[in-house]
């Protein structure tokens, strides 16, 4: 939560959130977390409940956002979710389409009209549901993991948003793009369009152009690269601040970001026409 040379110049947090004050406004905040000996309300940030409650009560503070999350799943930090947000934010404004419209046009353009895909939304499925509430983007999210993906349509159904953010069931062994341009039948193109307790499926139809396809991939290779043991980093690093509650598949995958990003940028010379850019948790690159 501290400032740091890292957080945009936008982001809303770059300001402590007032703990206090939303101890007094939300009662499940106020359970979940401590007091110290002068009163004052402090969250353990590695203690994914503390965490989860801090997450859940900024949401709906600042952005209306009702959301729920498992604590066997990645519990994300709002701050550091924002700034992927605003720096998406900074690219489209740089993209030639939306340049047509505000310098040639002269004229606002339509957020609505932007496409994004998110592979791997996780349980949160916060960032089409910031993206979607904040901005008014349409999203296209994709998630392997089934009790990820039961959260996520829960959540998205939960705050309404169900005609800006469609989710899709994906598997494992599919490609990222394929898959959502219908060339990959590993998978089943569907998406939820009625809450999940109806079990109703419709047929899904992607958008003709993506504008910003966004991942926040596994990090680590496999499970000896995640203790650190096959790591070049110094042995006196300090220790994360925020706990991580992340299955095995949110914090892994073969050859880790970099090979993630790597197969990507292959797959996107194939619909090099129908996507623009491409954003990863540690770098961006352009898709065509």
């Amino acid at each position: 939560m501290a400032l740091n040379k890292y957080m945009h110049l936008r982001n809303p947090f770059r300001t402590k959130p007032n703990f206090q004050k939303l101890a007094e406004n939300y009662d499940f905040f106020r359970e979940a977390v401590a007091q110290d000996e002068k009163g004052k309300f402090v969250v353990d940030f590695k203690q994914p409940k503390q965490l989860a409650a801090l997450s859940k009560a900024i949401l709906l503070s600042e952005f209306n956002l009702e959301v729920d999350f498992p604590l066997d799943r990645m519990i994300p930090t709002v701050p550091l979710r924002m700034n992927y947000i605003l720096w998406i934010e900074d690219l489209l404004s740089r993209m030639p389409n939306v340049l047509y419209y505000l310098f040639i046009l002269d004229t606002k353009f339509d957020q609505g009209s932007i496409n994004i895909l998110d592979i791997g939304v996780g349980a949160s499925c916060i960032y089409p549901l910031l993206g979607a509430r904040k901005n008014d983007w349409n999203f296209v999210g994709t998630e392997i993991d089934a009790r990820s993906f039961s959260f996520a349509i829960m959540n998205v159904f939960k705050n309404r948003l169900e005609d800006k953010i469609k989710l899709l069931r994906a598997t494992d062994s599919g490609s990222y793009l394929g898959f959502l341009f219908g060339a990959d039948t590993c998978g089943t193109l569907k998406s939820h369009s009625v809450p999940p307790c109806s079990i109703s499926m419709t047929p899904f139809i992607p958008p003709t152009y993506i504008h910003i396809v966004m991942a926040n991939p596994p990090f680590f290779a496999d499970a000896s690269d995640e203790m650190g043991l096959n790591s070049s980093r110094s042995m006196v690093r300090s220790t994360p601040k925020t706990a991580s509650a992340a299955a095995r598949h949110e914090s892994q995958a073969p050859g880790g970001e970099v090979c993630f990003a790597m197969r990507l940028a292959k797959e996107s010379l194939v619909y090099r026409d129908r996507i623009g850019q491409g954003v990863s948790a540690f770098f961006d690159f352009k898709l065509s």
